[in-house]
């Protein structure tokens, strides 16, 4: 409930940014103006439980990704939870050396790997560790990372010192066999395979259980890492471009609550559910005791459709 209540606060701090045009500060924005605006929001019926996160490009900025560790391979080996980057080589180093996968779980020997991302990807990329190297704006792609600067310049955050510097550094955890060989290539369901399994010891997602699966509880989230230098930073995400499912609300807007509202219909569970799977009385043909809509079987779908159940989404509700 804490964790829901905050990204509240958030989705409400930062809608300011998107009508005023103004970045928000912490420190103008009280906790009883929050819990205002949110009784506010709840009394104009915007539904804000479980949709959220829907409205996604009000999230002005945000941190996209957590990177985790697995403090059971840390104990085995009289560790302590890293919190600078030095540090985190140093445990990656005795993952490695230790061959912690095959030690601790009892996996093939030789299947320890370190650390396992993907590159510059969003929830499960090895971008969170830029931090420690003075960024402030997350790098999200290497071919298109633009931003936009109050005097209406625009840097390309990959040819900076401080990226060049990244770069060099974590080159020497590569070469030396402390990150996944495969980072560069492989899919998300690819990086899962291998946490799920027991091979990673350090990655990144949004949630360690979804991750992890059953070896989660071996796991924790780390702090903040430090840089060689002592450079204690978050890397934050910035709006991106308007996209499906995204809302943008300018400062041109005559009733940002009108439009939020309208916005949120899209949301209902039903209409989330119709836009997914198919339209009710089509794709959904009743509800069962327990107020849950069943779907028609693929059989019946052909007969009456001459499609599969897995086409309806595209049949009109007029049929």
């Amino acid at each position: 409930m804490q964790r829901f209540y905050n990204r509240i606060c958030e989705a409400v701090r930062n809608a300011e940014y998107s009508v005023k045009g103004q970045p928000p500060a912490v420190d103008v924005f009280s906790q009883e103006l929050f819990e205002f605006r949110i009784r506010v929001a709840i009394a104009y019926d915007f539904h804000f439980i479980g949709k959220a996160a829907g409205q996604a490009a009000v999230f002005k900025h945000s941190i996209p990704q957590f990177s985790m560790i697995n403090k059971a391979w840390l104990d085995d080996l009289g560790l302590e939870v890293p919190t600078t980057l030095d540090e985190l080589h140093t445990a990656l180093k005795a993952f490695k050396d230790n061959d912690m996968s095959a030690k601790y779980y009892g996996n093939s020997p030789g299947s320890t790997i370190p650390m396992s991302t993907g590159f510059d990807e969003w929830c499960w990329g090895q971008n969170i560790f830029y931090a420690g190297f003075g960024f402030t704006n997350w790098p999200n792609d290497v071919c298109k990372d633009l931003v936009l600067r109050d005097d209406k310049t625009v840097d390309f955050v990959c040819i900076s010192d401080e990226y060049w510097e990244a770069v060099t550094y974590f080159h020497d955890w590569y070469e030396e066999g402390l990150m996944d060989a495969e980072m560069f290539s492989q899919s998300d369901t690819q990086l899962i395979s291998k946490c799920s399994q027991g091979y990673v010891g350090v990655s990144t997602w949004w949630y360690i259980e979804e991750l992890m699966g059953d070896y989660a509880k071996d796991y924790v989230f780390l702090p903040v890492l430090d840089g060689s230098d002592g450079t204690h930073n978050v890397t934050i995400r910035t709006g991106g471009g308007i996209n499906s499912g995204n809302l943008n609300i300018t400062k041109a807007c005559k009733s940002p609550a009108n439009l939020l509202k309208f916005f949120d219909m899209w949301y209902d569970p039903e209409n989330v559910m119709q836009l997914q799977y198919g339209a009710i009385g089509v794709y959904f043909t009743d509800q069962d005791e327990n107020v849950v809509w069943m779907s028609i079987s693929d059989e019946e779908s052909r007969e009456k459709y001459g499609k599969s159940s897995g086409e309806l989404k595209t049949v009109p509700l007029n049929v």
